[in-house]
């Protein structure tokens, strides 16, 4: 199997069972052929490589989409850590645990749910 049938759209048109028999005119035009093109000129691009754009061309919107659900699990988070940890505090009668209870549980819940986000982003 040639590269050439995986990587283009020449499988999916039928072009690949054509012999390439070149006539010597059309191969001496062809040597002056330069490989450079035009500015303006869009490159098509194939069916693999729109494949893979699609698959990982959205990497700035998905780690955009991560710090968001990290933002906010993080306010979800804190919350619920305050409200556990002022009740240890005032427990234990120390408000050190305070901080340490708002930030472990705000970093877990944020980490969480910026991977939730993430994945979600995946259906759209």
């Amino acid at each position: 199997m040639s590269k050439d049938r995986i990587w283009s759209n020449k499988a999916v048109e039928g072009e690949h069972y054509k012999i390439d028999k070149v006539d010597d005119r059309v191969q001496s035009l062809q040597a002056f052929n330069t490989d450079m093109r035009p500015e303006n000129k869009e490159v098509e691009l194939t069916r693999m490589q729109r494949k893979m754009k699609r698959l990982f061309g959205s990497g700035k919107a998905t780690s955009n989409l991560f710090i968001t659900g990290f933002q906010m699990g993080f306010m979800v988070g804190g919350a619920f850590g305050s409200i556990l940890g002022l009740w240890q505090a005032i427990q234990m009668r120390s408000f050190l645990v305070l901080p340490m209870s708002v930030i472990g549980s705000g970093v877990s819940f944020g980490f969480f749910m910026g991977l939730g986000m993430t994945f979600r982003s995946s259906d759209m």
